[in-house]
């Protein structure tokens, strides 16, 4: 296997933050207007969701690093995506986004890639949740940096970009995002998966989340696989994949191999979805 522990010092986190609100209702029936369910309101969370809960997931494991968003930075002309989850009885019944994918200016790129190659993270951890905030343009400038380059791209309404990113150290994908890459995705043959993967994807190291089975590993030389124990009742999935992030990233900056800090990343997720809304695991 090759070597994959790498210093960690710093990291430097950029990507979309995401407004998260949830709100529980009541069921009082149906409507008389329209065959629909009516609840009335009883509880209603606002959270910072997104690229935003992987930094607070790295803020709850102590783990060094910066965090670059919406405006953080520069004031960028757009709004940031909010998405409303609206839950009965803990069963999720309507999710309500207003979404702004346009992406930043090349002029706004080229000042957010001044600070990135300013600053002394020597690592770069990409949670591009294709909002806008990771243009092309940025992207682009990222691909000239001498940084580390940690990779999660999400794919939901808009099509797999990973292979617009080049000189990757680790790319970490889900089921669903590996098979815009790969026909066959299987947990059961990890090798074709490989395969497909390092035809299509500039990245040293992968990383594919399967769910409640756990994750596989790759190198060029090796496919581990990590099970994951799974949870019976899980409350809410939605933020799995960013604590999965997080916690990947804690344990690699406190020395950990990748391969060694899947199976941390793996139960840090695995307590993300005993808690309610886009927060962090409780202790």
């Amino acid at each position: 296997m090759i070597d994959t522990k790498i210093p960690m010092d710093k990291i430097l986190l950029i990507g979309d933050t995401i407004i998260d609100i949830n709100t529980e209702g009541v069921l009082l029936g149906t409507s008389s207007e329209t065959p629909t369910l009516v609840i009335t309101k009883d509880t209603e969370t606002i959270t910072h969701g997104g690229a935003a809960l992987v930094h607070r997931n790295l803020t709850k494991l102590e783990c060094s690093h910066e965090f670059v968003t919406n405006n953080s930075l520069v004031t960028l002309n757009k709004k940031i995506t909010t998405k409303h989850r609206y839950w009965c009885n803990k069963h999720k019944l309507l999710q309500v986004d207003d979404r702004d994918n346009t992406p930043i200016t090349d002029e706004e790129s080229e000042l957010i890639f001044e600070y990135i190659q300013r600053s002394d993270a020597n690592v770069i951890a990409i949670a591009d949740y294709r909002h806008g905030l990771l243009s092309p343009k940025l992207i682009e400038l990222i691909n000239t940096s001498n940084k580390i380059i940690i990779l999660d791209s999400q794919v939901s309404q808009s099509p797999a970009n990973h292979h617009m990113y080049k000189h990757i150290y680790l790319t970490l994908l889900n089921e669903h995002e590996a098979e815009q890459y790969v026909s066959n995705v299987s947990w059961d043959n990890p090798e074709e998966l490989k395969e497909g993967l390092y035809k299509e994807i500039d990245s040293l190291h992968f990383i594919v989340k399967f769910g409640k089975l756990g994750c596989i590993y790759f190198d060029s030389k090796t496919s581990i696989q990590h099970r994951t124990h799974s949870v019976e009742n899980p409350v809410d999935e939605s933020g799995a994949g960013d604590a999965f992030m997080a916690g990947l990233l804690a344990w690699m900056q406190k020395g950990s191999s990748i391969n060694e800090a899947s199976g941390w990343a793996n139960e840090w997720a695995r307590r993300s979805v005993m808690v309610k809304g886009a927060n962090p695991p409780d202790d």
